[in-house]
């Protein structure tokens, strides 16, 4: 009887045990991809607000020179930020 409990209480351990890593392994993988999805939203946010101010620049006849998102110089890169979008 009292080997029976013990075995009983090592399995149910056990089981906690194999039971939380499971959960730490599947809260990753989750904490994962949602960085991924923040991640992909922004540079989304970050190229229509620059094909936004191209259209614009277009649109009233100015010339536009500011790097594409993601190039050297480019805001996403903090480069040559205008003034209303400087951190």
């Amino acid at each position: 009887m009292v080997l029976a409990g013990i075995w009983e209480n090592r399995s149910r351990r056990r089981h906690i045990a194999q039971g939380r890593e499971e959960g730490r392994e599947q809260g990753i993988a989750q904490g994962r991809e949602e960085g991924i999805a923040q991640g992909r939203e922004q540079a989304n946010i970050v190229w229509r607000d620059w094909l936004r101010r191209k259209e614009a620049a277009a649109a009233a006849g100015q010339p536009f020179n500011e790097p594409m998102p993601g190039t050297i110089g480019s805001i996403a890169s903090g480069g040559n930020a205008p003034p209303s979008l400087q951190p």
